[in-house]
């Protein structure tokens, strides 16, 4: 797996920038729209990104051990 070097301003920014979307409770697609914009910049071999039908953003990363999966999850709506 590919180690992440994330610029500390620009993620700042990003994240200043994903707090003023506006995303209330059940209206969450710009703000989807932006988080999946962000993940497709780093260009990381093997990333899967994909919107399911609810709008959920799933993004799928290969590991060094297929038998140990982990997952994160987070809101985006306000």
């Amino acid at each position: 797996m590919t180690d992440l070097n994330l610029p500390l301003a620009e993620t700042m920014d990003f994240l200043v920038d994903l707090l003023h979307t506006p995303s209330p409770t059940g209206y969450t697609s710009e703000a989807m729209d932006k988080v999946a914009m962000a993940f497709a910049t780093l260009e990381m071999p093997g990333m899967d990104i994909q919107i399911t039908r609810k709008g959920a953003l799933m993004i799928t990363l290969e590991g060094h051990a297929s038998s140990a999966p982990r997952g994160l999850t987070a809101h985006v709506d306000t």
